[in-house]
């Protein structure tokens, strides 16, 4: 039988999580929940210091204290990282292939 969340989800809990949802005008008016998903495409100082402040916010959370354990090994390891099931598709993927063409003397 899968325990109820209602413990865990105390007023203050359900109020950072409705807070991700809500545009935040210092990030440009990005959400919270698009800002920590968003991953560092350099290795910059400020870069590094965006990641110390995503976890900072995190820490903030008390998500440090949520029980991960009944989650799979995949989701532990890369927590914002979507299951291949619900990645989404490249852009490579989408465009038309072009029909293959025979090669001369075969």
């Amino acid at each position: 039988m899968i325990g109820r969340p209602g413990p865990l989800l105390t007023m203050r809990m359900r109020g950072d999580l409705d807070g991700l949802l809500e545009p935040v005008p210092e990030l440009r008016e990005m959400t919270r929940l698009t800002w920590l998903t968003t991953p560092a495409v350099e290795a910059t100082a400020p870069a590094v210091l965006t990641s110390v402040k995503k976890l900072e916010f995190l820490r903030g959370m008390n998500a440090h204290q949520l029980d991960s354990s009944m989650l799979p090994t995949e989701r532990r390891r890369f927590p914002s990282t979507p299951p291949a099931s619900r990645r989404r598709l490249d852009q490579r993927v989408l465009l038309p292939r072009r029909p293959r063409t025979p090669r001369p003397g075969t």
